[in-house]
């Protein structure tokens, strides 16, 4: 067996060059693609899809201008090569993090040749670091991840180009670094703190050779490194003097300006900061997200993502039983080098006043990775005690594994939450009428932003291609604010705003109101006039109910056809079908059709989770004035006084004559 063994690790170490990167592209491929297919659209997605959908890819130019005009070159070419099929933007993001981890393993091979295992196990550690938890929201991301690969290829060039002796390869390679350097800059500029990782590199380098007198080392530092100051240097230069950035966040002169004013508190704010971020970074990430998301996963889900991450332990544990080996100096280096790099990526995020936030800014994370991941494996060097340092090696596996596969399940079933209400939108609403105002409350998703909603609702109802110089955004929407529900409640106003070039004017006086309270109840569009609130209704909902004009629901027609790219197929026609098209009907006035898809529905088995969703039908017993099939709902509804009163408001102003009038207020008015 041990022979065996021997021979398996002699093999290995032998052809690490190959089986390193296969085992680093399964290891991804294991972390981050399981659920890859069942992933949606997210986001800021929403509305870069739509804008390249009407106004085709050229306009992220527009798009980008206000912050980062580089990033509008990667989006159009990847517009161009994967068009609004989802999967190839998840497929390039996984390669992108795969690369990235790679490159960087090279780079701690080129610095630290001797410590083979530390090398690998970093490499390894940096590709699935559980912090990270964006990777579903593989369209907006792409900048981020080909960012951060480009920067760690601009570095391995640089270290190469200090190490060659040869003067064309080094001049050639030195130029192809501070290209790479300004390319990488101008996607995210925020991961410049990834320079001192570079520098820090070749100045470790350039000490080993001549550390003393130490003038003669800064002589060879800079003789050697400072060419690799252009592309910092020339970019600071723009963005600060030449560029005039829209956003604060993204505006160094504005945060300058906050030093300024009051250096004493804000430098030590950012300080506190910075140790609560390096904490974060290097520990919380490894404990936090793997709590909130994999603790509450359904047995059914928990399963797999223990196996996924038991699958990536194994590779971890065999990627650092590979070799043995450990050079005098290296864990000094090393602490060294990871202590600067992580505080020196975490810094311009502090400067902008940002901060490591697994909920909403995992992104934050990753200029400081590189180096949290060398201190994760220097500190595991030294660990003794081989059960403990067993156990620690699992754990950070098992963590990363299952908190990217509960990370996966969260994304698939937000993506399939999604759809499933913009479905029900569809079979409800034939047609909305330009220029509403949608206020939308998605089943468990926080809509932060309103592109979140008019981004799915223009590529249903107006995805014609668009002239002029804006997209002029047909159908708007408002965040559900407390500020937006006391104007919508006063209904007076409009608010026209211009962002990345979408012109969107909301109108706080013709809104409809569309909720799902859960995912188990039904899409409803409420009618100002006879208003049907859920006891589940946030209530910002129940605020704002009386201001929802009906009418710009356009009842004439067919049902829209869902483009596949964004919503899939079309679900199944269960109890939430037979609904929508019974409210349809109603606002049409067709009553008959809405005791007949009743009696459609509870004939095939179906019925209503949420006890509003009967109103419909009793409108319409009520009005043909069927009391046989009114009386059971007496009791049904009985049990829930916050709808029966509903019902005898509706019902009561519904009924067609005194008979039935009185039978309202008997059996639901009581």
């Amino acid at each position: 067996m041990e022979k065996t063994r021997s021979s398996l690790m002699s093999f290995t170490r032998r052809h690490s060059a190959w089986i390193a990167p296969i085992l680093f592209f399964i290891l991804a491929g294991l972390i981050y693609l399981p659920l890859v297919n069942q992933f949606g659209f997210f986001h800021d997605d929403w509305y870069l899809m739509y804008d390249a959908h009407v106004k085709g890819p050229a306009f992220f130019s527009t798009v980008f201008a206000s912050d980062r005009p580089t990033r509008a070159f990667l989006q159009y070419a990847l517009y161009i090569l994967f068009g609004e099929k989802l999967i190839f933007y998840n497929i390039s993001a996984y390669l992108f993090r795969v690369t990235g981890a790679l490159v960087l393993w090279k780079i701690f091979e080129m610095v630290w040749p001797d410590n083979k295992r530390a090398n690998l196990f970093a490499g390894a550690l940096f590709l699935i670091y559980p912090g990270f938890l964006s990777q579903p929201n593989a369209v907006d991301f792409q900048a981020h991840l080909f960012s951060l690969m480009l920067a760690l290829f601009s570095i391995s060039l640089s270290l190469k180009a200090c190490l060659t002796e040869n003067r064309f390869a080094r001049w050639t390679m030195a130029i192809a670094s501070i290209l790479l350097g300004w390319c990488y800059l101008g996607l995210m500029e925020y991961f410049i703190g990834l320079e001192v990782f570079r520098f820090g590199l070749i100045g470790l380098m350039f000490w080993r050779k001549q550390s003393k007198p130490f003038h003669l080392f800064l002589q060879s530092f800079a003789r050697h490194a400072l060419v690799f100051a252009l592309s910092p240097a020339v970019f600071l230069i723009w963005r600060l003097f030449y560029f005039k950035s829209e956003r604060r966040a993204t505006d160094p002169g504005a945060q300058i300006g906050l030093i300024l004013s009051s250096p004493l508190s804000t430098g030590l704010k950012w300080l506190i900061t910075l140790a609560q971020d390096a904490i974060n970074v290097l520990i919380t990430a490894w404990v936090l997200p793997l709590y909130n998301l994999a603790f509450g996963l359904r047995l059914r889900d928990l399963l797999p993502a223990i196996l996924v991450g038991l699958i990536a332990a194994l590779i971890i544990w065999f990627l650092w039983t590979i070799w043995d080996d450990q050079s005098e100096h290296w864990l000094s280096e090393v602490l060294v080098i990871g202590i600067v790099t992580a505080a020196g990526g975490l810094i311009p995020v502090i400067l902008a006043n940002r901060h490591v936030d697994f909920a909403n800014y995992s992104r934050y994370t990753l200029p400081a990775l590189a180096g949290a991941v060398l201190l994760v494996s220097a500190l595991l060097t030294q660990v003794r005690s081989a059960f403990l340092w067993n156990f620690l090696i699992i754990f950070l596996a098992v963590s990363a594994g299952m908190t990217h596969y509960a990370n996966g399940v969260n994304a698939a079933a937000e993506a399939q939450a999604t759809r499933n209400f913009w479905w029900q939108v569809a079979w409800r609403v034939p047609m909305l009428q330009k220029g509403t105002t949608l206020v939308a409350d998605y089943p468990s998703i926080a809509i932060q932003e309103d592109y979140f909603v008019w981004g799915p609702a223009n590529q249903i109802y107006y995805p014609q291609a668009q002239t002029g110089d804006l997209v002029q955004v047909p159908i708007t929407a408002f965040v559900l604010t407390p500020q937006n529900a006391n104007a919508i409640s006063v209904g007076r106003g409009q608010d026209v705003q211009i962002r990345r070039g979408n012109e969107t004017v909301s109108s706080y006086n013709n809104v409809l109101v569309i909720s799902q309270p859960a995912d188990n109840a039904c899409v409803r569009a409420l009618d100002g006039n006879q208003p049907e609130i859920s006891e589940n209704d946030r209530p910002e909902i129940m605020q704002v109910a009386a201001s929802s004009r009906i009418g710009n629901i356009q009842p004439e027609g067919k049902a829209p056809l869902l483009p596949l790219e964004y919503f899939k197929q079309e679900p199944l026609h269960g109890w939430c079908y037979y609904y929508e098209k019974a409210s349809l009907a109603r606002q049409a006035g067709d009553w008959k059709s809405v005791d007949a898809l009743g009696e459609k529905a509870l004939a095939e088995g179906f019925y209503p989770s949420d006890k509003i969703e009967w109103m419909p039908f009793l409108q319409a017993y009520t009005i043909l004035g069927k009391k046989d099939k009114l009386r059971p709902f007496v009791s049904i509804l009985g049990e829930d006084p916050f709808i029966q009163k509903q019902a005898c408001t509706i019902l009561s102003a519904s009924a067609a004559n005194t008979d039935m009038l009185a039978i309202i207020k008997e059996d639901f008015c009581k």
